[in-house]
């Protein structure tokens, strides 16, 4: 049996999940609650793929990285794969009981390769696509954490300001006799309910993160609120972009193996995350079978841009649409990479300009007092 060096180096990674699992212990906590991380199973499924590439038995390979794993649900979970095959049921099936682990797209690639005899390959294949997929959502979390951060400074030198500053003033302020200001005297009461009802401050974020959850859980509701996040400015392409470039990359990597056009449609949108792509998919699943053109039924869905309908258009009248969807999604991913350069760019002056009003406006709201203490004084 050959073991190259590519192998030793895909075998060896396995322990960066097994360190990483010894940094909690093992309990009864962590065996039912610990989290399985999406780059947990995308290293199971590249290890997977090559102890099969090394013509291990299926059940041999699941056997050594459950050894290799830390107890815990992730290691309890490849045992029962294991069980699984060794009772006869394939991979796919195996790992279709784990529908929150194992995307459906993975699922696909190995029932394919299962079929097929390529199984190693396949599993390749669809490590490489979760991987990209990751790398897709940091690069939508880049563009997102910076104006975050900044928005998270600025919000805690605006409370420091109104808690502490402010008080102190209105004390000194108080001791003169003067009557504040109304943009003053509004300062102090947020000083005010900052320090002695800071409680109903968390209680009303908390009361929202749960109502933004609830109302997320809702279909009708949903659909309004990703069109919603699709416009907003800055930001709305970008996360259209990376909804669209996971979309098109996968249904390419599924057409490239051999599945059916139909369940491909179908199967990447469900990837995407998004409701409305996801509903979308099924509808061109529908019309695709009774005989419309792939391109024809994305364009009656309102909302994909020209670009990608042309391009799938030029896919199916040469021949080689998985060829012109891998293009598309490189395409976008390039766009994304500059969209967020010009975010960055973009935001920056806008932030700092937006915090300079507020902290200004918070500054002339005191001298606007100072000045009337001075008169009283005079």
């Amino acid at each position: 049996m050959e073991i190259s060096v590519k192998h030793i180096q895909e075998i060896k990674s396995i322990s960066e999940i097994n360190s990483e699992n010894k940094k909690t212990k093992n309990s009864l906590h962590n065996r039912f609650f610990q989290r399985v991380k999406t780059q947990h199973i995308t290293q199971i499924v590249r290890q997977l793929a090559t102890l099969i590439q090394m013509r291990l038995p299926l059940d041999h390979a699941l056997s050594i990285i459950q050894q290799q794993l830390e107890p815990g649900r992730l290691q309890d979970i490849i045992s029962d794969c294991k069980n699984r095959v060794q009772q006869g049921q394939t991979l796919a099936d195996a790992f279709q009981a784990y529908p929150k682990l194992f995307p459906e797209a993975v699922i696909r690639f190995v029932a394919v390769g299962e079929l097929t005899g390529q199984l190693g390959e396949t599993l390749d294949q669809a490590a490489t696509q979760l991987e990209k997929t990751a790398q897709l959502k940091r690069k939508l979390m880049t563009a997102l954490s910076y104006p975050s951060v900044i928005m998270v400074v600025a919000a805690g030198a605006v409370t420091f300001l109104l808690a502490v500053v402010v008080p102190t003033f209105s004390e000194v302020f108080a001791d003169f006799g003067a009557e504040l200001p109304a943009a003053t005297q509004l300062l102090v009461t947020l000083g005010d309910l900052i320090v002695q009802r800071w409680y109903v401050g968390v209680i009303a974020c908390y009361a929202l993160i749960i109502l933004i959850r609830w109302l997320w859980n809702q279909p009708k509701i949903r659909r309004r609120m990703e069109h919603m996040l699709w416009k907003l400015p800055l930001v709305g392409k970008i996360i259209l972009k990376e909804k669209l470039t996971r979309f098109t990359r996968t249904l390419s990597a599924l057409l490239a193996n051999g599945i059916m056009l139909p369940t491909a449609i179908v199967t990447s949108g469900r990837t995407t995350g998004s409701l409305c792509l996801c509903e979308s998919a099924e509808r061109m699943t529908e019309q695709v079978k009774r005989g419309l053109s792939f391109h024809l039924a994305m364009k009656e869905q309102g909302f994909f841009p020209i670009l990608i309908i042309q391009m799938i258009r030029v896919g199916e009248e040469s021949g080689a649409l998985n060829t012109m969807l891998n293009k598309t999604a490189q395409y976008y991913e390039a766009e994304i990479d500059a969209s967020i350069e010009s975010l960055n760019a973009v935001l920056e002056p806008i932030i700092i300009v937006g915090l300079s009003i507020v902290i200004g406006a918070i500054l002339i709201a005191m001298y606007m007092q100072i000045f009337n203490v001075v008169n009283v004084i005079q």
